[in-house]
Formats: C-alpha cells, structure tokens, sequence
C-alpha cells in the first residue's frame, strides 16, 4: 500500500481506500496505514460523538452502557495520545489490574465495543481476556434492624417508597427509576412484572395461585 495511502473505516460499511495528499489527512477521523500498524485518531472528540451514536443506533444499547462506553472510549484515546494499538490497549488496561475484576471487565467491554466492532479491528483486541471473577464474596447484608433504623432516619414517603424497592426487589438504581407504575407492576400479584416472568411455579411466594393453570405469568 502506497505509504499515502489511508483506510477510511465507516461504521458497518466496508472499508474504502483512497490516496491523498499529507493536507487532507486531518479530514479523516482515524486512519491506518496497513494491517500490521496501529490506528491513528487525530480528531478525539467526533470519534468519540461517532461512536457514541453507534453505540445507541447501531447496537441499541441502553443510554448507561452507552455512556460508560463512550467513557471508556474518551478515556482510553486520552491515554493513548489518539493512538490505537496493542501496547497501547494494554498499556490502558495495566491501570486497572489493581481493580476490582468486574472494573477491569467493564474496561474491556467497552474497547471491545469501540476497537473491535466499531473501528472494525478486531485484530488489536485479540489476546486480551477477562478477568475471573468470583463468586464467593462474603457480604454482609444489612439486618431487618439496620433496615428499620435507615427507613425511619428517611424525610419523606417518596423516599421510603425507593428505599423499601432497593431492599425488597434486587433492582439496580436505572431499573427503578425507568419503572412505570401502571406499566411495569402487577397490583393484583403485588410485584414488578420483569421479577413475576422470571419466576418458576416452584418459587412464586402466592400459594394461593400455584395450582392456577392459567396464570398469565407461567
């Protein structure tokens, strides 16, 4: 490939070569100029718009993982100095190997996410595995006295409201803020219709409708 040479990559379209002068260059979002060297993105911030709507276009991502990618992605390229290779990828991923392994994992979604699907180099990312996570982490739960003492130290019924869903229901904070209370919660079974479609006949708590042949959540 002529050492002028560039490769425009489009978001799900194939690659299009095209020879230009060294002005033009900065007309390109990123470029490469052959398999083997590192991609190059001299304007961050439109990268970074692009793939922010690639991430909720392209992929329909929720608007937190979207954001968490775009994130990422903005700081990974700060890092990098907008240079996308592999010491560079694990250069980035070397400041998180005294994290948490789901931190290092989110990390490595989302340059999955931006890299490999994105910029359509998959090649970068080949070779960087997740970390193991365990599953046998001793938490301590709050008891039924320390929950009381938090409900009645809050101001107002609202608040309570939220309170007694976080530790009642399991919901992470988006899901509960996103629920409809005519939509998503089943008043005649007392709870959220995405908790009522999980459950298996063996584990619903209404006794009295186990036996039903037509429940509607079965």
């Amino acid at each position: 490939m002529d050492p002028l040479t560039r490769v425009r990559i489009s978001p799900g379209l194939p690659n299009k070569s095209e020879s230009f002068s060294e002005k033009k260059t900065e007309t390109l979002l990123f470029h490469q100029l052959d398999e083997l060297n590192p991609v190059l993105v001299p304007n961050l911030n439109m990268v970074v718009s692009n793939f922010d709507d690639y991430c909720s276009i392209n992929e329909r991502l929720e608007p937190r993982v979207t954001r968490d990618y775009r994130n990422i992605a903005k700081r990974f390229l700060k890092h990098s100095n907008g240079v996308i290779s592999t010491e560079t990828i694990r250069s980035y991923l070397s400041g998180y190997l005294n994290k948490a392994p789901k931190t290092y994992n989110n990390q490595l979604d989302g340059l999955r996410a931006f890299i490999a699907r994105y910029l359509k180099r998959s090649d970068l990312m080949e070779g960087f595995r997740k970390a193991h996570v365990s599953n046998n982490h001793d938490v301590e739960l709050p008891n039924k006295r320390q929950l009381k003492k938090g409900f009645e130290a809050l101001g107002d019924d609202r608040e309570r409201a939220v309170y007694l869903f976080y530790a009642t229901t399991g919901l992470r904070r988006s899901e509960l803020l996103r629920l409809n209370r005519f939509e998503d919660i089943d008043y005649i079974f007392d709870d959220i219709l995405k908790r009522l479609n999980e459950k298996t006949l063996q584990s619903c708590e209404l006794i009295w409708c186990r036996d039903r042949k037509n429940c509607k959540y079965r």
